[in-house]
């Protein structure tokens, strides 16, 4: 036990990146999780299936000292065209409340990861949202 507590002292960011990594199995599909990790990976706060207003969740949470950005994962197999009005129109209510949004498109980040994600990452810049140390 004490060996456990040593290391999850001084390896904080090891033990952050496993609980990140672990929530994401737990309540993401696979594609958010895909995400997930590598902004995790990257040593991000990440916060799956975030729930906001009634019943609705933002696929990815990237949590930072004062200031938070929702990303969301998009593809036909997990947003089809069915589902795009609504949630269109709650990006736009939650918009209006604060938040701001960045979207990944399913085919863009298959076909090519570091791509797909660059935007990301000059977005969690210009937030101010630094990976946790």
């Amino acid at each position: 036990m004490r060996y456990k507590l040593l290391d999850w002292y001084c390896n904080q960011r090891k033990a952050q990146i496993e609980a990140g990594l672990e929530a994401l199995k737990r309540k993401a599909n696979e594609f958010e999780t895909d995400v997930g990790k590598i902004i995790i990976e990257r040593g991000y706060r990440v916060i799956p299936q975030y729930e906001v207003l009634t019943r609705k969740r933002i696929d990815l949470v990237v949590q930072g000292k004062e200031s938070r950005l929702a990303v969301e994962c998009d593809g036909d197999k997990y947003h089809g065209m069915d589902k795009w009005e609504d949630d269109q129109r709650r990006e736009e209510q939650l918009r209006r409340a604060g938040w701001t949004f960045w979207r990944v498109m399913a085919s863009a980040f298959y076909r090519n990861r570091e791509k797909a994600l660059a935007s990301l990452w000059e977005k969690l810049a210009e937030l101010k949202i630094e990976p946790y140390s």
